[in-house]
């Protein structure tokens, strides 16, 4: 078995190094995307920390990767085209940040891979939503784009003459033709059908791209609409433990080695959001979990 690991990193030099030295085994491949807002000596010790590991590369294309923005999508879209371009003969292919961490042995994972045979785990969940207001479907509807740094939403309330004028000139757009929009999880693993079925899509409707440029999340709608409107089977869920505090601001809890036993106990083949400037231990907890393995 063959697996290609996409990893988005943006700062961690360190944790991204260990991260990479557990991935980079068994034959398997990393692919790096660095964000293009990472600061030039946090990206000269990326390259340093990787240098050296096997079937490890960093992408020549950057990105500028807002939080909730388009170029996460644009970085994994060239994640994807690159593991293509290998020309290695891999099975899967996983979406992967810096700060995920694997909760078990590069066996194990290989092991719950082969039971699931072609299929992909990408969570797809018909939109709208019942419990978001509107269903979710202002953050497709509305036009969400950046002027300079500063999200812009249109149309949206406002009494003021610019507000007035951008609600004037960016209506309220309708849905794709012939497509149900989903909405899941960023983080997946797609089996290398789905990976070539994704990569036609978009060039065969380049329409799909374009309408969520300006859609707000649009890397935890994109893949899983893709996917939910074809006929590729799925486990509807994801490969990763990610623990959200009742009423959060969108960004995950940080585990700790607190969260260890729920960690072994969550069945899942990856976690986060580790952050070893916090707390390293955790990490240290789960290579030896997986080294006993």
């Amino acid at each position: 078995m063959r697996i290609v690991f996409i990893v988005a990193a943006h700062k961690l030099p360190e944790q991204l190094s260990r991260l990479v030295k557990r991935l980079a085994v068994r034959g398997h491949s990393v692919l790096i995307h660095v964000d293009k807002k990472t600061k030039q000596s946090d990206f000269t010790e990326m390259l340093g920390g990787c240098a050296g590991a096997p079937n490890t590369q960093f992408m020549s294309s950057r990105h500028t990767c807002y939080w909730c923005g388009f170029g996460t999508v644009l970085a994994t879209i060239d994640g994807l085209r690159a593991a293509v371009q290998l020309n290695t003969d891999f099975d899967f292919v996983f979406y992967l940040t810096g700060q995920c961490y694997p909760l078990i042995s590069m066996a194990g994972i290989e092991a719950k891979l082969q039971e699931i045979g072609e299929q992909s785990i990408i969570s797809c969940f018909p939109m709208p939503i019942p419990w978001w207001p509107n269903g979710g479907m202002d953050n497709l509807q509305n036009r969400h784009f950046r002027i300079g740094s500063r999200l812009v939403i249109a149309p949206a309330p406002g009494s003021s003459w610019g507000r007035k004028l951008l609600n004037l000139i960016f209506q309220r757009r309708p849905y794709l033709r012939g497509l149900q929009p989903f909405y899941g999880s960023a983080f997946w693993v797609l089996h290398r059908s789905a990976v070539d079925f994704v990569l036609n899509f978009l060039r065969s409707r380049p329409d799909v791209l374009h309408y969520y440029k300006y859609s707000l999340i649009p890397d935890e709608m994109i893949f899983n609409t893709i996917i939910g409107n074809s006929d590729l089977p799925i486990i509807n869920d994801g490969p990763h433990y990610i623990w959200f505090q009742p009423n959060n601001t969108g960004h995950p809890d940080i585990l700790t080695a607190a969260d260890y036993p729920t960690l072994l106990q969550s069945n899942k083949m990856f976690a986060r959001k580790f952050d070893q400037t916090i707390d390293e231990s955790i990490l240290t907890l789960l290579d030896t979990h997986a080294d006993e393995q």
